[in-house]
């Protein structure tokens, strides 16, 4: 493996929840970092907090910007993309997930960079139904994200093949401190105001992994040969259940949560309404994809992420959902 300090490690999209956790990190590690962004104004409270001073501004889809930000880089993260709830349009999307990802690629191919990570997603696996997915199972496509995310994939694969050492990881659902997405911090802030019932029994799978193991992971990856011209899937272990998730969360605020629940058919079918309000613009405080996010099976096989890299998530679910509450709060957001 690569002696790390002397690593010159470039981030691409820094700004978001899991590249702002990396950046940190690899900061915090003495490595030789800098940043990609597409905006500066997004990154002045990571730039103050860490005191890094590589920040290039720059978009994916301009190779040239991108060939000179890797110039002279040993490890490439890529962690841009566009995200289901950013709401894009299908030309965006591929934009940045599909044409974004080719643009990196070849520009690290171009600059000879020693290694680059990938981050693609569990999501590509659809649900899991009662099975336990791994690298190797078949893929579900349900809406542009996982299509465009499996088309960026397979481009990595390309360039993996032609001699470039990539590594592709797929994260399951990630939380923790800095998360400002929808998915969690909508759960910590209904419990906490007594507004969340459960759809369905919440006896599904939902597999989570906390940031710190994420990161551990991505560091992993860029300091082990081993990962190279590979995928995995990394994850907490064992795997939640919803049932376990939201009681874990009610639990560190001190909150009780109602003895009944909304069966899915009839959420899902309220959903479907609240699809065409949000069509005419109008709020909605539930959509089917949401009952889905709340009710589909996620289980994922980490076997190969252990066998091959080592890897051991250090903390758990409790850990994890008190620590990310402790920020919710400092943060005045729950």
């Amino acid at each position: 493996s690569i002696i790390q300090v002397a690593m010159k490690a470039l981030i691409i999209g820094a700004n978001g929840f899991v590249g702002a956790n990396l950046t940190r990190r690899l900061l915090e590690k003495k490595w030789d970092a800098s940043v990609f962004i597409r905006s500066k104004s997004k990154f002045l409270k990571l730039e103050k907090e860490t005191g890094i001073k590589k920040v290039t501004v720059g978009n994916i889809a301009d190779i040239g910007s991108l060939k000179k930000a890797t110039r002279g880089i040993d490890i490439v993260f890529n962690c841009a993309a566009a995200l289901p709830y950013h709401n894009l349009s299908d030309r965006s999307y591929w934009e940045v997930n599909v044409k974004g990802v080719k643009n990196i690629m070849e520009a690290c191919r171009w600059s000879k960079v020693k290694r680059v990570v990938h981050i693609s997603t569990v999501g590509i696996y659809g649900p899991t139904l009662n099975k336990t997915a791994n690298e190797k199972s078949e893929y579900k496509i349900s809406d542009v994200y996982s299509k465009t995310k499996l088309e960026g994939e397979e481009i990595v694969w390309e360039y993996i093949k032609k001699g470039l050492p990539a590594i592709i990881i797929k994260p399951t659902i990630a939380y923790g401190p800095g998360d400002t997405r929808p998915g969690f911090l909508n759960l910590f802030t209904l419990i906490k105001k007594n507004m969340f019932v459960s759809i369905g029994r919440g006896d599904n799978y939902f597999h989570t992994i906390y940031i710190e193991n994420l990161v551990d992971a991505l560091v992993l990856v860029a300091t082990n040969d081993a990962a190279i011209g590979e995928d995995f899937i990394i994850g907490d272990y064992p795997c939640p259940t919803m049932k376990k998730i939201v009681k874990t969360i009610a639990n560190v605020q001190d909150k009780k949560l109602y003895p009944f629940y909304i069966p899915t058919v009839i959420a899902y079918m309220v959903g479907v309404i609240f699809d065409f309000f949000e069509r005419l613009g109008l709020p909605s405080p539930l959509n089917s994809r949401r009952v889905k996010f709340m009710t589909q099976n996620k289980r994922f096989s980490i076997k190969k992420a252990q066998k091959v890299l080592g890897y051991r998530p250090k903390i758990d679910l409790d850990e994890g959902i008190k620590r990310t509450f402790d920020w919710y709060k400092k943060e005045g957001l729950a």
